[in-house]
């Protein structure tokens, strides 16, 4: 599903991340890809989807004033034909569910970088060994791990 939203809330945003997070940590065809991408080695999963999903989804912004969700169900699709794109909530939504789906806790984290206004999202992964998340933006060059300085954040689970 694709859905667009015209002067999205952060209400909005937030109710159809966490639906399509759900969506998708229980979907079979993003398992697959999950299990495709890790070549069944679950132990470098993180890194494996964090890599697959930075170099294998091209960065598209929105329609100015509309927000825009591509569901993970149609990401796969998408991957499959090679032409996959979204902006930041749609690669984090992607990665959170990818590895939500063989097992990871997982997270979106809206942040607000530069002031009040939300405007970027990752994915997160909870981390036992760390007992922390570790903070995934595969819609930057940043590595696994990097942590922005922000002002506000909202997660999403």
């Amino acid at each position: 599903m694709i859905k667009l939203i015209r002067n999205a809330t952060y209400s909005d945003l937030k109710r159809e991340l966490s639906r399509m997070l759900h969506d998708g940590s229980e979907s079979p065809e993003v398992r697959d890809l999950a299990l495709e991408v890790t070549s069944g080695d679950l132990d470098d999963a993180i890194s494996a989807i964090f890599e697959f999903v930075r170099d294998n989804v091209t960065y598209t912004p929105d329609p100015e004033d509309r927000e825009l969700f591509i569901s993970p169900r149609i990401m796969v699709e998408l991957i499959r034909e090679g032409r996959a794109y979204g902006d930041c909530d749609d690669m984090s939504l992607f990665t959170a569910s990818l590895l939500s789906s063989i097992g990871y806790r997982t997270k979106i984290i809206v942040l607000a970088l530069e002031d009040d206004e939300y405007d970027h999202a990752i994915a997160a992964v909870w981390s036992e060994d760390l007992q922390d998340w570790i903070w995934l933006d595969t819609a930057s060059k940043n590595p696994v791990g990097w942590r922005y300085g922000y002002h506000r954040k909202i997660d999403i689970e």
